[in-house]
C-alpha cells in the first residue's frame, strides 16, 4: 500500500509518467516511468520509495532515456557505468558539451543538408548547454542566430571561452573542474 500511495503521488507531481504490474510476472515485477531532471534526481525518487532497498529498485533490468538524452549525450555513459559499476561519472564540462554539439551539428549537416540541420539546430543546440550556469543569453542566441555552421561554432567557441571547464548541471549549479 505505501509504494502505490508513494507511486500516486509522484504522479500527481508529473514526476511518474507511467507505470504498470506486468501481466505475467513471476517473480512479480512492474514498468515504471519516472520523469527526472538527472540521475540524481532519479536517485532521490526511488530512495524515497518505500519498495527500494538501499537507494535501489530491485530486479531494474533496463532503463530508457528519452528527452533527458537530447543535448546529453553523456547522460546515456553515466547510466550505464553506474548500473554496470556502482561508479558515479562527474557530468561533462562545458567545452565537452561544446565538442558534442558540434559533432552533433556535422552529423545533422550531413544527413540532412544544411537548411534542414540548421533549422533542427536551432532547437537542439540549445539543449547542449541547458545545464550551464549563466546561459540563458546563450541559448536564447543559439535559437535565434545560428544560419550556418560558423555561426554555430562563433557561439559555441564563445561560450567554452567564457566557461569551458565548468560542469553541466541541470539545477543550475556552477562548478569548476580541477
Amino acid at each position: 500500500p505505501a509504494h502505490r500511495e508513494y507511486l500516486a503521488q509522484l504522479h500527481e507531481e508529473g514526476k511518474l509518467h507511467a507505470a504498470g504490474a506486468f501481466l505475467d510476472g513471476d517473480p512479480a515485477g512492474a514498468l515504471l516511468i519516472f520523469v527526472a531532471e538527472d540521475r540524481d534526481d532519479l536517485d532521490r525518487i526511488i530512495a524515497a520509495d518505500p519498495m527500494s532497498t538501499g537507494g535501489v529498485l530491485t530486479g531494474a533490468e533496463a532503463v530508457m532515456v528519452a528527452r533527458g538524452g537530447v543535448g546529453n549525450p553523456f547522460l546515456v555513459t553515466q547510466i550505464d557505468r553506474y548500473f554496470r559499476t556502482g561508479e558515479v561519472l562527474p557530468n561533462p564540462t562545458v567545452s565537452q558539451q561544446v565538442d558534442w554539439c558540434l559533432e552533433f551539428a556535422d552529423m545533422l549537416i550531413a544527413e540532412k543538408g544544411e537548411d534542414t540541420a540548421f533549422r533542427k539546430l536551432r532547437s537542439y543546440a540549445p539543449r547542449f548547454i541547458a545545464g550551464c550556469h549563466r546561459c540563458r543569453e546563450y541559448r536564447n542566441r543559439l535559437s535565434e542566430e545560428i544560419v550556418d555552421r560558423a555561426s554555430l561554432t562563433s557561439i559555441l567557441e564563445e561560450i567554452r571561452g567564457r566557461m569551458g571547464s565548468e560542469r553541466v548541471y541541470t539545477d543550475g549549479r556552477a562548478e569548476r573542474s580541477e
